[in-house]
């Protein structure tokens, strides 16, 4: 590390220690609130996505992971690529769709969100329990 650096990071520490033991001692509302995050890997295809959730605490940070509440997608449930990528959309300037499309035969597995909690995503599934994908729908 450059010397010019070092300095500069026990300088920048013993300043950070100075002014939380001047706030801690004042109790400021800034080291009253802290947030707990976790970060969510979520395998779609051969693409892996990284989510972070926050709470104000162990509680609220892990009711937020499981908003996120889909397994990871290997292939498409219609051709079997692994091609498969995140998707989102607009229908009708009100309706708001995020998907997993498959960019092989362009097949579709949108997510569900409940009516509770309208930031609790699922992915959509038939009767019997599998991932509900969509053939693409071809124009007449």
């Amino acid at each position: 590390m450059p010397a010019f650096l070092h300095d500069f990071t026990v300088d920048f520490g013993l300043f950070l220690r100075a002014v939380f033991r001047n706030f801690k001692a004042q109790t400021h509302p800034i080291f009253l609130h802290y947030m707990l995050q976790m970060m969510i890997s979520k395998r779609i295809g051969r693409r892996q996505f990284h989510f972070t959730v926050q709470g104000n605490n162990f509680h609220e940070t892990v009711a937020e992971y499981d908003r996120l509440s889909f397994p990871d997608v290997a292939a498409c449930g219609l051709c079997g690529s692994d091609n498969l990528d995140l998707t989102s959309r607009v229908a009708q300037d009100k309706f708001k769709y995020t998907s997993v499309k498959c960019l092989d035969c362009r097949a579709d597995l949108t997510f569900g969100k409940t009516q509770k909690d309208d930031q609790t995503v699922f992915l959509r599934r038939r009767e019997g329990g599998e991932l509900d994908w969509k053939a693409l729908e071809k124009a007449v």
